[in-house]
């Protein structure tokens, strides 16, 4: 089982006037077996100053593949982690 967020942030880049509006998704699994933490992460540009946001009607569509990520997320070689 995973703990999972999403939060929005404003990032100003290349010296641009105006932020890109950007939703972050995070999901975090702990494998106690191992004593460490997992971090899945996706950052989803919903606006951007040059226009290649996906836009607010095209995030839940973004959404669904993160959820779908991580309910599918799964450890088969517990050898990675020594």
């Amino acid at each position: 089982m995973a703990t999972v967020l999403r939060g929005k942030q404003l990032v100003k880049k290349f010296n641009k006037r105006h932020p890109d509006d950007v939703t972050i998704l995070l999901a975090v699994f702990r494998v106690d077996a191992k004593n460490t933490d997992i971090v899945l992460t996706c950052n989803v540009p919903v606006e951007t100053t040059i226009g290649t946001g996906v836009g607010l009607d095209a995030l839940s569509g973004e959404l669904e593949v993160f959820k779908k990520a991580v309910e599918e997320f799964k450890i088969v070689d517990f050898g990675l982690f020594a």
